[in-house]
């Protein structure tokens, strides 16, 4: 008897241990969220007016040139996949934010050399063409920084 009654005792001490260090963990600041700092609240106002003082950043993708020369502040995309081109018009120079110029698909067999100084052109895809071997050559070293795919 002595041994269980030496049992249910340290039970109920255990237990009375553990309710009390609850209540005092609860009660204190841990649980309660943290307010931000001066510091903290400088930076987020920072980011936030950095953000915020942004120009917005518009670029769309245009499938005629007629279109992308309509909209030429925001025309950096242009494809103009299987329309059936043998050259390409001069006034695609206009497009001064053309990044991307997709030309698959056409009856192309060079490229002309006012495309080849577009300075913005990251990427021409040139795939599906009548390019030849050499041109393709010709093509890569004179625009030697822009992606090309034959």
């Amino acid at each position: 008897m002595d041994k269980q009654r030496l049992f249910i005792i340290s039970i109920i001490g255990l237990s009375t241990v553990v309710i009390i260090g609850s209540l005092i963990y609860t009660k204190t600041n841990l649980f309660k969220p943290k307010t931000e700092s001066q510091a903290d609240r400088s930076i987020n106002q920072s980011i936030n007016e950095s953000i915020a003082s942004a120009p917005p950043v518009v670029c769309k993708r245009f499938t005629s040139l007629e279109e992308a020369l309509k909209n030429v502040e925001i025309a950096c995309v242009l494809d103009l996949s299987n329309q059936n081109l043998a050259t390409v018009s001069a006034d695609i120079k206009k497009l001064t934010k053309l990044s991307e110029l997709t030309l698959k698909g056409n009856k192309l067999i060079s490229l002309p050399k006012f495309i080849l100084e577009m300075p913005t052109l990251v990427h021409i895809d040139l795939s599906g063409n009548n390019i030849s071997p050499n041109e393709q050559l010709k093509i890569r070293g004179l625009i030697p920084n822009v992606l090309i795919t034959f």
